[in-house]
């Protein structure tokens, strides 16, 4: 049966997972090539593992992702018939093991999209909102604050990802007090406002980063997002809320086997909880 390989985004990979990763002869070789092609993203590296650079940093988060990912990837099981998908951030890692785009250019990419939501100087992060019902929540409630807070992930019927400043927590507990609608806010460490149109100032600056990505389809593999071309799918997600929710439902459509490629295994475990919904109420 065709396997789906999906990878996860950034949130997810802590420091025992990049110290795991630095003890193995292959995750030295990572970091190697990483020195060979970009100093400064080596030396970003270092201090993540010496603990002077937080991991929540835009630029730290985002590299450490797509180095674990690439340390777990299994590139003998990509076989030509394999299908890729991503949550998020992890689509870099779909450019890289399809072959679609080369590993300097990912990172070159990845330290300049970094310096871009910098330079924006937004105050906007991401936190985990859980709901009793998401369509609800953002019909009542987040339609109110549109301005202040917006919708970036959508993950399944009762939870999604908010962007937001901390500084409006007080305005959106306001709005779903008056609209008798119950949530709970979890901070994600993501500092930028990733899927959203806080981002929309850049959307100029970011198009010309993808198109220095030099990405030439691999089409021997299939993929599973919002777009079928991945260029267009990396300036989809840069400020279009993630369907993650849809994703996987393509997903579960597809294929029954899925290899997920994050350090907490947090894609199996909406997989079966989307496929048990699925089994219960058809």
């Amino acid at each position: 049966m065709t396997s789906v390989v999906i990878y996860g985004g950034q949130g997810n990979v802590q420091l025992k997972h990049l110290y795991q990763m630095t003890k193995t002869e292959k995750g030295q070789k990572i970091l190697l090539s990483l020195k060979k092609n970009d100093e400064d993203s080596y030396m970003l590296m270092q201090g993540i593992l010496s603990k002077t650079v937080e991991l929540n940093d835009v630029h730290a988060s985002m590299l450490a992702n797509f180095l674990y990912n690439e340390w777990s990837t299994n590139y003998e099981e990509l076989v030509p018939d394999t299908i890729f998908s991503a949550h998020s951030a992890g689509i870099f890692n779909v450019l890289l093991a399809s072959g679609s785009a080369s590993f300097s250019d990912i990172v070159y990419f990845i330290k300049k999209r970094a310096q871009l939501i910098k330079d924006l100087q937004c105050k906007e992060e991401l936190w985990l909102l859980m709901t009793g019902n998401l369509d609800d929540f953002y019909q009542k409630v987040l339609d109110q604050c549109y301005k202040k807070v917006k919708l970036a992930i959508m993950t399944d019927e009762n939870s999604g990802v908010i962007a937001m400043n901390e500084e409006d927590s007080d305005f959106l507990e306001s709005i779903a007090t008056s609209e008798k609608q119950l949530y709970k806010l979890r901070k994600l460490g993501v500092k930028a406002p990733y899927h959203t149109e806080f981002l929309n100032p850049l959307i100029d600056q970011y198009a010309k980063l993808v198109e220095e990505l030099n990405i030439v389809q691999n089409d021997s593999y299939e993929y599973i997002f919002h777009c079928e071309n991945l260029n267009e799918e990396l300036l989809y997600q840069w400020n279009n809320t993630f369907n993650w929710k849809g994703i996987m439902e393509k997903i579960s459509r597809k294929s029954k086997e899925i290899k997920d490629v994050s350090p907490n295994k947090f894609i199996t475990k909406q997989m079966q909880k989307l496929r048990k919904r699925e089994k219960e109420f058809g």
